[in-house]
């Protein structure tokens, strides 16, 4: 799945925000019939002061959201370019250079060191 230049690792995981919105619903359902039996004040005006941002209402908002970001999360969105491997045939060469002492003896010209790095080069 690509979306804007990103797409998900485990696009599976977005299913479960289709089924997000019904299980909130359910979960608050449940809670208020849990806490029906204590009733504060009244009933009347607590219903017509309830709004669409109350202080009941808000807190579930919140867990939707929470629940929402941990599924696209899950998910996992990336951007960028995918990473190809490529193999190339490559040549290794390794260099093993004697640098003691003996090296400066001057059987060679101008000495062994200088004519192997001449010979390297």
């Amino acid at each position: 799945m690509n979306l804007l230049g990103i797409h998900f690792a485990d696009p599976v995981w977005l299913l479960g925000i289709g089924l997000l919105p019904a299980l909130t619903v359910a979960l608050w359902s449940l809670s208020r019939a849990k806490h029906s039996t204590l009733s504060l004040g009244n009933p009347r005006l607590v219903e017509a002061a309830a709004t669409l941002f109350s202080a009941q209402l808000v807190p579930w908002a919140l867990r939707f959201l929470v629940l929402l970001l941990c599924l696209v999360a899950a998910a996992r969105p990336q951007s960028g370019r995918k990473k190809v491997e490529e193999k190339k045939p490559v040549t290794d060469l390794f260099v093993a250079l004697d640098v003691s002492g003996s090296m400066i003896t001057n059987d060679l010209k101008p000495n062994r060191i200088t004519a192997a790095k001449k010979l390297l080069s």
